[in-house]
């Protein structure tokens, strides 16, 4: 069957050309069309539960809510954990799936679950709602001032904006900062109300009526049809303060006995730009969108907008970063096929070369096609796959294309030799390019958000290799019919053929004790290579931004608070210059804390600074990037210090400036970029029943923590929140026939500023709240007057005992249990987490001593799931390694020689990691497991050749004849790597020492090819 297609498309190649040129355009078509971003889509491995229950405190919701839902759903079939944690007034719980688990049938019983139960939460509680996958992904920032406008207007134009930018295509999500719910608040004045006879229920219910704006029905017969509903006056403060209330007879101006005002909801935050007050949208795209065509239509609305009423400015665009990332590893793309392409000329023949060079581009586009298709999206991981895959997939090309070209040259017309040369190397050249896909592939296997963060690269590469060998048995031939000449014959190796015959004949005569002392050694470096090695999780890159996170004294208001944030701004502005700061842009009540999650208090604050694009700083940078990008913009490119420079020279600014001493803070700290696996290095949870135990514990573990040189900062989920009034009936209460309920009731009517009406003003429908106005006061609330059954009143105090206690700002839970957790963020070029947390062993062991229970979350529970992810990974690979060698040659203990290269060649990744200064990393073991499946094939090509020798001087001559192929398929695959190994910038950082490992590996590796495997295979099979 491939004999005859082979020689189909061979023969027929008006008709292979025809469908090469159209695989070409569907290919650039595809490409174009395909999502462009920074980073794949992560899906969480986990489905959220949240909800709402406004004025509630943490214990109170812990017990009325959260317990119900955690109890309900904990026993569910493919729940792994429950993490629940709980803020005034809002809770979110989390379930981490086990491996496996049907996510999306998880859910629906999960809301199943809610359902079942809805009756046992409090009726006016907002529907908890469930979630599971990551609908939006953050595009771009839209900042609106004004000089004439005031805030009610700004914000109005802000919301007309939204509408506006919803209706593109792709905005999936645009959400206002400095927008807050306004609503109009009446506050009864108890003493006025008192002196007209009048009680507080009395006057609720005479407000509620005082707007009705629903439908009254519809009047229909054989003529019209007519809706029915009351006109409502629109009206503003003043005329909601004149309105007659008509109680029992009085009539009496709600102005007389209540203060009424319109103001914005404590829930909201307000957003500054350098330094000035703004409304900020922030615009999430569909993932699925193409950023870069969506940010070009924004600015085309934007644009249409301008006039001298309001400025607009975009900011903190993603399309920009995503253009500036994809042109460096674009412009390495490029350059490894340049450099590949002439060093091909260089070492073989031009003709041979412009062969090569077409199969690259062609298996691209191949591999476009099924990314359209497959619906992924071109970002850095998958770049990074094809930065990769670049010197790999040309061995295919050179393999095939150095055989016909052998067959032309001993005098075979070339449509025959393109048939014969092809056809010959069909066999090996699949098991080789299976044994790639084998190590790579079973990096699917890794779970979680690491799983989803490497996969594309396997993907991609597995992807290229495949199109690769599409484009070596179906146009490479053509291609070489046309092209390859025997005239133009290959450079001759004959030279260095005859210096590695000489050196190879030295080894083969000594082979056993070369075997022995070669082995001894290579095992005995990689021991002592891995005893001297460090891991981390990812190499840190550099960002575009850093943020400065705080937390001030819970009494600070959110006016407080922006005054702060823009204090700290003008500040930064006036060293603009020192820190390469392009903008700040800032937002009061909101924050991200340390521990990755999404804070929103009036005491908090979030200040980011936009830094300004690197300056190039090597050869590529300055000479090949510029001119090999398709989007590079030489302007304002004046930084010339890493975001993690900056953020060093910025927490000794902040400490300088005495910022927390200054605004009273209780926490301040600067966040820096990281690549989404863990929100912090280190993350210990204690769990006791004695809570004055585990404060005792978080705090050992912090001074220790704090002591040590290498934490950049340490925080704890401990902090204390408001204060908590606790009201419990007393017996002379229950006397009087008072009910729990009752006073529940009465008293929340007055303070949790419940919805009691609607009312139509200019600006739309508004919800009207009722409290009173002497909410605040605590000597009011104990002499609050409760009425009686009997018509008689009765003071709180006298029927209730009062209790304060301090409650904390928010709570965690982890399967059910309360957990008090302390985060802290590692300075990985002084120590790793792994070092820090060997430190804190005996502390942990004193912990677990005094009855207390610790977990390890974090980086230390990732690495965990990834050795057994990675175990299982490196098991199937080596199982595929070996069933496909062991297919070629037929014989285990060929096999066994082939693959025993493959630990051997880990020295090679421990040497690239040494010399070029970097530690082990999750890239690192990626790349080593992926180096097995590209070492081996040429093992395989060198095994194939000698196996045929009848004695030794045949086989060393034999395998001089491997020199050329094995030494050439080495170069391009490193030359394809080189620009990752030496010249990676910005995110690609993180994946240099994928490249380290595949690069320095196969240079061992071609060490070992060329000299251990002939020698070991002369031992075993004794040519004497």
């Amino acid at each position: 069957m491939f004999d005859r297609l082979l020689k189909f498309f061979i023969e027929n190649y008006k008709l292979n050309y025809i469908l090469f040129f159209l695989i070409f355009g569907i290919g650039i078509y595809s490409y174009l069309l395909l999502p462009k971003e920074i980073s794949p889509v992560v899906e969480p491995d986990s489905i959220t539960v949240r909800g709402s229950y406004s004025g509630a405190s943490l214990d109170a919701l812990n017990k009325i809510a959260v317990e119900e839902i955690e109890a309900e759903i904990k026993n569910i079939d493919g729940v792994d954990n429950i993490y629940s944690r709980i803020v005034p007034g809002r809770f979110t719980i989390t379930l981490e799936l086990k491996k496996g688990a049907d996510k999306a049938r998880v859910q629906k019983e999960v809301e199943d679950a809610i359902k079942l139960i809805r009756s046992n939460l409090p009726s006016d509680m907002d529907e908890p709602t469930t979630s599971s996958v990551a609908h939006t992904r953050g595009l771009m920032q839209v900042s609106i001032f004004s000089k004439t406008l005031d805030r009610d207007r700004l914000i109005e134009k802000a919301k007309e904006l939204r509408l506006r930018l919803l209706r593109l295509k792709d905005i999936a999500k645009v959400t206002i900062f400095g927008d807050a719910d306004v609503y109009y608040e009446i506050l009864i004045d108890d003493k006025k109300a008192e002196a007209y006879g009048l009680t507080q229920k009395q006057i609720v219910d005479a407000i509620s009526d005082v707007s009705y704006i629903f439908p009254l029905g519809k009047l229909q017969n054989n003529k019209q049809e007519l809706y029915i509903s009351l006109e409502n006056r629109q009206l503003d403060v003043d005329g909601l303060k004149n309105t007659l209330l008509d109680i029992d007879g009085k009539v009496v101006p709600l102005k007389d006995i209540a203060k009424v005002a319109k103001r914005y909801s404590d829930s909201s935050t307000l957003a500054s730009m350098n330094g000035k007050n703004a409304i900020t949208l922030s615009i999430a795209q569909n993932p699925l969108g193409n950023a870069i065509e969506i940010s070009q239509e924004v600015r085309k609305l934007i644009g249409s907008l301008r006039n001298d009423e309001v400025e607009y400015e975009i900011r903190h665009d993603n399309s920009t970063v995503i253009k500036e990332r994809l042109d460096i590893v674009i412009s390495n793309i490029l350059m490894g096929i340049i450099l590949i392409t002439v060093m091909t000329a260089v070492l073989i023949n031009l003709r041979m070369a412009i062969v090569i060079a077409l199969g690259i581009p062609t298996s691209f586009v191949i591999a476009a096609i099924y990314f359209y298709l497959s619906g992924y999206s071109i970002n850095i991981n998958s770049l990074i796959g094809v930065l990769i895959a670049i010197g790999i997939i040309v061995d295919d090309a050179i393999v095939i294309s150095e055989n016909i070209q052998q067959y032309i040259e001993k005098g075979y017309p070339p449509k025959e030799a393109a048939y014969l040369g092809t056809k010959e190397m069909a066999k090996p050249v699949v098991i080789a390019s299976l044994t790639t896909i084998f190590a790579f592939i079973p990096l699917l296997m890794l779970t979680g958000r690491l799983g989803q963060i490497l996969e594309l690269i396997p993907i991609a590469i597995s992807a290229l290799v495949i199109a690769s060998l599409i484009e070596s048995f179906l146009f490479l031939p053509i291609h070489s019919t046309h092209i390859l000449d025997k005239r133009s014959r290959t450079r001759s190796w004959k030279s260095a053929g005859a210096i590695y015959s000489g050196m190879l004949a030295v080894v083969i005569n000594h082979r056993r004790i070369f075997t022995a002392l070669f082995l001894l050694g290579t095992v005995l470096l990689i021991l002592l290579g891995v005893k001297g090695s460090r891991f981390k999780m990812f190499e840190p890159f550099d960002s575009t931004s850093i943020s400065i996170t705080f937390k001030a004294s819970k009494e600070t208001t959110l006016q407080d608070s922006l005054k702060i944030v823009q204090a700290i701004e003008k500040d930064l502005l006036r060293h603009k210059k020192e820190f390469f700061i392009d903008y700040v842009s800032s937002t009061a009540g909101y924050r991200r804390g340390e521990a990755g999650g999404a804070e929103l208090y009036p005491y908090v604050g979030y200040i980011t600074l936009y830094l300004k694009k690197k300056a190039p700083e090597n050869f590529l940078e300055k000479y090949i990037t510029p001119y090999l990008s398709f989007y590079y913009d030489p302007t304002d490119r004046v930084r010339t210090e890493s975001s993690r420079q900056i953020s060093k020279r910025l927490r000794k600014f902040i400490r300088k400036e005495k910022y927390k001493e200054k605004f009273h803070l209780r926490q301040i700290n600067v966040l820096e970029r990281r690549i989404g696996h863990t929100p912090t290095d280190i993350m210990i949870g204690v769990v006791g029943s004695n809570h004055n135990r585990v404060i005792s514990a978080i705090r050992m573990l912090e001074r220790e923590l704090k002591a040590q040189q290498a934490v950049k900062f340490v925080s704890d989920n401990m902090k204390f929140g408001s204060s908590e009034i606790k009201l419990s009936l007393n017996s002379y209460g229950k006397k009087l026939g008072v009910t729990q309920r009752y006073i529940g009731e009465y008293i929340a009517d007055l303070y949790l500023e419940k919805k009691k009406g609607i009312i139509a003003d200019h600006k739309g429908v508004l919800d009207i709240k009722v409290s009173t106005a002497y909410k605040n006061d605590i000597q009011y609330l104990k002499s609050l007057k409760i009425p009686l059954r009997n018509g008689q009143t009765v003071a709180l105090k006298e029927i209730c005992d009062f209790k304060i206690t301090r409650s904390l700002e928010k709570l965690t839970k982890y399967d059910g249990y309360v957990t008090f957790y302390v985060y802290a963020n590692i300075d990985q070029d002084i120590n790793t987490t792994d070092e820090v947390l060997s430190s804190l062993l005996p502390t942990l062991e004193k912990i677990r001593k005094e009855g207390l229970k610790y977990r390890l979350r974090g980086e230390y529970r990732q690495k965990r799931i990834l050795q057994k992810d990675m175990l299982k990974a490196v098991i199937v690979a080596i199982i595929l390694i070996f069933l496909s060698i062991l297919y070629l040659f037929n014989s285990i203990k060929d096999t066994l020689i082939v693959m025993s290269v493959i630990p051997l060649s880990f020295l090679g990744v421990l040497i690239g990691h040494r010399v070029m200064g970097f530690d082990l990393s999750i890239p690192s073991i990626v790349g080593a497991l992926g180096l097995a499946g590209v070492i081996v094939n040429d093992g395989i090509l060198m095994l194939a050749v000698i196996k045929t020798a009848q004695e030794r001087g045949e086989m060393i001559a034999l395998a001089a004849r491997r020199f050329r192929p094995i030494i050439l398929t080495t170069v391009t695959t490193v030359i394809g790597l080189s620009s990752l190994i030496f010249f990676a910038t910005g995110q690609a950082v993180t994946f240099q020492p994928l490249a380290i490992s595949l690069g320095f590996g196969l240079i061992w590796g071609t060490v070992l090819n060329l000299f251990y495997l002939p020698a070991i295979y002369d031992v075993l099979h004794r040519y004497d």
